[in-house]
């Protein structure tokens, strides 16, 4: 048997393309595939997807002790 549709599925993905700015609207269940742009025919990945869940920061970056990244030692 087949998967079944999330309502995620179901829910277009509106973008543009990163090339020309030609608007899409894509099923949900494109999300983070690559497609051809319809208008200048180039790759484009559609947003979403695991791909833009980015992991949490696990250091607030405004903690870091500058002396530590770039090696210096009083």
């Amino acid at each position: 048997m087949g998967q079944s549709m999330s309502d995620d599925d179901l829910l277009p993905v509106e973008f543009e393309c990163v090339y020309c700015s030609t608007r899409h609207r894509v099923a949900g269940q494109y999300a983070g595939r690559r497609i051809h742009c319809k208008s200048c025919n180039e790759i484009i990945r559609v947003p979403g997807g695991s791909l833009d869940l980015a992991p949490p920061p696990t250091t607030d970056p405004r903690d870091v002790d500058i002396d530590t990244l770039f090696g210096d030692s009083p």
